[in-house]
């Protein structure tokens, strides 16, 4: 399908995108390279440049910055990361229409995402949260592409996890779909 097409069907979500790219883009153009948090952000950049295990944070960001080293741009690290970003908030819609939701509400589900500054301020700093935030919305997102209904038997852990377990209608999802539904 072509972009003109996706964004006449999908106007109210593409002008929320639109909105968070601007300031995704105001933050690059203000704050040049990336925000520092203290002691975290030495150390991811420290293992990237000295690849070694560290009992206090996981190796896979490093990796992550490592594989970026031969560009030496902390600006080009902020950048992927504001498309992080940008990308969690198309996997959330993505998942709230495949679930029936209403383009109104699955846009709105997707404000947080985009518009939040302390999300914009997170994926402007060297820090793993954008990276593992986008790696862990994936998986869901592939899966749903995958199984173009929601017949297709999920396990049933995500609902046991968040208290509905006994409200289930088989294989741990709800009985009823979403109360947003058309």
């Amino acid at each position: 399908m072509r972009l003109r097409e996706l964004v006449a069907r999908h106007q109210l979500f593409a002008a929320a995108l639109a909105a968070g790219a601007v300031l995704r883009l105001i933050a690059m153009l203000g704050y040049p390279g990336a925000l520092w948090f203290a002691g975290d952000s030495y150390v991811y950049a420290g293992a990237a440049l000295r690849p070694r295990p560290d009992l206090s944070k996981t190796t896979g960001y490093s990796f992550f910055l490592r594989a970026l080293l031969p560009f030496h741009s902390f600006t080009l690290v902020t950048g992927l990361q504001h498309l992080m970003g940008l990308g969690i908030a198309v996997m959330i819609y993505l998942l709230a229409r495949r679930a029936g939701v209403p383009k109104l509400w699955a846009t709105v589900a997707t404000l947080p995402v985009l518009l939040d500054g302390f999300q914009i301020e997170d994926e402007h700093m060297v820090m793993a949260e954008p990276l593992f935030t986008f790696w862990s919305a994936t998986p869901s997102t592939c899966a749903a592409r995958a199984c173009p209904s929601w017949s297709c038997s999920p396990p049933s852990w995500p609902t046991a996890r968040s208290g509905r377990a006994g409200r289930s209608g088989g294989a741990g999802w709800p009985r009823s779909r979403s109360p947003w539904a058309a």
